[in-house]
């Protein structure tokens, strides 16, 4: 809705699975150069239609919230590149808000994707910095009172590990890059 605004230029994505709209609130006049990115928008995603078909498109299992990220992420461990491209414009109403709801499916689907796209060694080397990680949201959660939405994202996991496993199966078939590139 502010057309001279950016809303996202390509999502970084940090290595324990946090991402953020790149570039949010700056002037679009400085994104002006095409270049390879973590992960794309879900705002303004376009996507060739044979590596959609190869991938098996977004995620159902997620839903919303983070779908695009995962989506990025499972693109560039197939070994494709994800691009951001200034010439391709699309104006989205957006506000940023955290509410119980969103901040549940954010901290569900970010966890799901990184049981599902990491390599079962990378998770282990990461499990420390993950379980840090853990206690400071859930932390935050409590000070800012959606821990009942936290605890409910840990609970879906746990209801949904059977779908996990068979999610995580499909997406290491794809699997043709290391998650040092990756990350």
């Amino acid at each position: 809705d502010e057309p001279d605004t950016v809303n996202s230029a390509g999502n970084p994505v940090h290595y324990l699975g946090l991402c953020w709209a790149g570039g949010h609130g700056r002037p679009a006049s400085g994104f002006r150069t095409p270049r390879s990115v973590a992960a794309a928008s879900g705002a303004l995603t376009a996507c060739r239609r044979d590596v959609w078909d190869d991938l098996g498109g977004m995620a159902e299992l997620l839903f919303t919230y983070y779908e695009d990220t995962e989506l990025s992420l499972r693109t560039r461990l197939a070994g494709y590149d994800v691009r951001y491209v200034p010439s391709a414009v699309a104006l989205h109403r957006y506000e940023f808000g955290r509410h119980p709801a969103k901040l549940y499916l954010l901290e569900r689907n970010r966890l799901a994707t990184l049981l599902t796209v990491y390599e079962r060694r990378t998770l282990v080397l990461l499990l420390p910095m993950l379980v840090l990680q853990e206690g400071l949201v859930l932390a935050m959660a409590v000070r800012e009172g959606w821990l009942p939405a936290k605890v409910r994202g840990w609970w879906w996991l746990a209801r949904n590990a059977g779908a996990l496993r068979r999610r995580r199966r499909l997406v290491q078939q794809h699997r043709r890059v290391s998650d040092a590139a990756l990350v």
